[in-house]
């Protein structure tokens, strides 16, 4: 089950950038800033997690298509506990607000849990996005999630 999840990655581009910057869920975007269950389609209801993102945040390098990623959760990073210790997490593909899609990225090789799993962790690291992957996430159709066994 989906512990929670955040609707779109949203983008702050300009046209001579090559690096592109990216905010789960800013205000105004969607019921919840950053990662919280009440942006899972349906709202979770059954948890109070909650995350966002750790400097240097989420990036895209427009020329090699690289996305780098620094996100936290659980009072470990600053945040609410979720129900228990991640089993996976995501960037999920092609998505529209208010939709789910298949699993894009997976981001357990890059997860650190805390001393005590059960306080969340960091999930750190980058890839290279393929054609379709990197014409998703300009266009706002990526999200991201986390699982527990609840």
């Amino acid at each position: 089950m989906k512990q929670f999840a955040c609707l779109c990655l949203f983008t702050a581009l300009t046209s001579v950038a090559a690096i592109v910057d990216f905010n789960l869920s800013p205000p105004g975007t969607d019921k919840a800033v950053g990662v919280s269950p009440l942006n899972e389609v349906p709202p979770a209801t059954n948890s109070v997690g909650s995350g966002g993102e750790l400097p240097p945040g989420i990036f895209l390098d427009t020329n090699t298509r690289q996305l780098g990623f620094a996100i936290g959760y659980g009072s470990s990073a600053g945040f609410t506990d979720m129900t228990g210790p991640a089993t996976a997490m995501h960037f999920h593909a092609p998505a529209g607000p208010g939709t789910n899609a298949s699993v894009s990225v997976s981001l357990v090789p890059f997860h650190i849990p805390a001393a005590n799993p059960a306080n969340g962790g960091q999930i750190l690291g980058s890839v290279i996005l393929n054609t379709n992957q990197f014409n998703q996430i300009l266009n706002g159709l990526f999200y991201f999630n986390i699982h527990t066994a609840t």
